[in-house]
């Protein structure tokens, strides 16, 4: 289960948190990186942490 929060203007998923923490003491989140200026995130590197390529370092600015 997790904790979907919007964004007050457009209504999007702005990002989510999971409710339980994991085995290691921590939780989950997810940010959507849409909703952000291009200039602002555009050097942060994409790390897939559930696809067949996890490590893959594509960067934002890369991503059309």
């Amino acid at each position: 289960m997790s904790g979907v929060h919007f964004g007050p203007t457009c209504g999007g998923v702005a990002y989510w948190r999971a409710n339980t923490p994991g085995k290691d003491g921590g939780r989950r989140i997810a940010v959507n990186l849409r909703l952000a200026e291009p200039g602002q995130v555009g050097s942060n590197i994409i790390d897939h942490f559930d696809g067949p390529n996890p490590k893959n370092a594509r960067w934002l600015a890369g991503v059309a």
